[in-house]
């Protein structure tokens, strides 16, 4: 459309955004948040006044987002691409929890889609990159969040809009933190399983540990609301350790990102061999069993070939799933090698114990139905089954290059045998179903 549609064809304007070609459940979820939120927003900035230095304040932390947002804006691309499916820690939170802190809920709402509106225009120029009505709704999630918070610093502290001080004091603006961040992270995390129904919890989650931050967010939003009452000359302070924070997220989330298959969220072979390593190493010296398992999906190419490829990926998702749900989340390590075969490390267990964790997973996988839909056809249940070949450090090989490779003999083995057992290397028996 020409570039002043908006002007000449206001209506036609409207109806080629994009939010029109969401699902009806996720528009009208969406629309309802962001309804919402400006009902609570205007409710709440009635019932408190605007002072002079009220105004005086929130350009103060105006001033401090935009240069935040300025000295930081590609690091916030490339950190928000490098998030994945979840939600990801937005760190604009600090200028928007001391506008919270100290004043009324107009401005404190202002604050919000003013951060928000600047961060739009200047961290993404090329706008077709990331949608618009998601930016927006991000921001009504934070706005409605922050009207939720208000009822609680109003109980909380004498004289709201004021600093809170003391024990009690901490006290609220901790409950008043955690309440914010659950509220708006439930609220992304709802419209994101609504839109994309195929992302595992798995999936969403994959970032879960990056929000612990949010507790920095917080002490970094109250310092900040301090030293704007006390001493508003050393606000930048927070501004010099915020480029600080972001940078130090962003390396993790690359770090992570290098270590994850990004298909089916298990660690990738690189930084399995690389952990694998480390543990025989220890192994080596305490005398440890370290137990290698190689799982391959049996008749994996007859399901691309009758569903698609799409429907390959669902089932090796699900088939991750299984097996990481049949381990010790706390030791032992499952990876893909590539294509449909997988990798897993189980550390500190003996030879039966190993055998046993490997039939479980076979029966485990053999007996669930993966729900996909083909290229053209209905949705249907798929049945799969695994083969996995068996090896043990030290008998089996005193590296990981032997381990894996008799472990791979014994899955050769399996698959010789006719599928969906456990062999174990160089052992003549066979576990599968009946």
């Amino acid at each position: 459309m020409p570039r002043f549609a908006w002007l000449t064809d206001p209506v036609r304007w409207v109806r080629q955004w994009p939010v029109w070609e969401l699902q009806r459940r996720v528009l009208f979820y969406v629309l309802c948040i962001e309804v919402i939120a400006i009902v609570a927003a205007t409710y709440t900035a009635l019932r408190y006044p605007v002072s002079q230095s009220d105004w005086t304040r929130v350009g103060i932390l105006a001033a401090c987002a935009v240069v935040h947002i300025e000295a930081t804006r590609r690091i916030e691309r490339q950190r928000e691409i490098a998030a994945g499916a979840g939600p990801y820690l937005d760190l604009k939170s600090v200028w928007n929890f001391a506008a919270l802190l100290l004043l009324p809920p107009a401005l404190a709402t202002g604050m919000v889609v003013f951060t928000y509106a600047y961060a739009w225009f200047r961290i993404w120029p090329q706008k077709q990159s990331v949608s618009l009505y998601r930016w927006i709704y991000s921001g009504a999630t934070v706005v409605l969040a922050t009207q939720v918070a208000v009822p609680v610093l109003v109980v909380g502290i004498p004289g709201y809009p004021s600093l809170p001080s003391g024990l009690s004091g901490l006290a609220v603006v901790a409950a008043v933190g955690a309440i914010r961040w659950l509220i708006n992270y439930t609220l992304v995390l709802l419209v994101l399983a609504l839109s994309q129904p195929q992302l595992t919890s798995r999936e969403l989650l994959a970032n879960f540990k990056d929000q612990i931050m949010e507790a920095g967010a917080v002490a970094f939003g109250f310092c900040t609301a301090a030293l704007l009452v006390f001493q508003p000359i050393y606000v930048v302070a927070p501004v010099v350790a915020l480029l600080a924070m972001q940078r130090t997220v962003l390396v993790t989330q690359y770090e992570r990102a290098a270590q994850i298959d990004a298909k089916t969220g298990l660690y990738n072979s690189g930084w399995w061999r690389k952990h694998a390593d480390r543990v025989l190493a220890r192994a080596q010296i305490t005398g440890a069993r370290v137990g290698i398992l190689m799982a391959d999906l049996d008749h994996f190419k007859a399901i691309n070939d009758t569903y698609g490829h799409p429907a390959g990926d669902e089932v090796l998702v699900a088939v991750a799933g299984a097996m990481t749900g049949q381990v010790r989340s706390d030791l032992d390590i499952v990876g893909r090698f590539g294509g449909e075969e997988f990798a897993i490390l189980i550390p500190e267990i003996t030879e039966r114990e190993l055998v046993a964790t490997a039939e479980r997973i076979r029966l485990h996988v053999a007996t669930m139905g993966v729900v996909v839909q083909g290229d053209d056809g209905p949705i249907e249940t798929v049945r799969v089954t695994l083969s996995i070949g068996v090896a043990i450090f030290p008998q089996d090989g005193g590296d990981l290059g032997e381990l894996t490779l008799r472990a791979d003999s014994a899955l050769y083995e399996a698959k010789k045998g006719g599928r969906n057992q456990v062999r174990l290397y160089g052992e003549p028996f066979v576990t599968r179903s009946a």
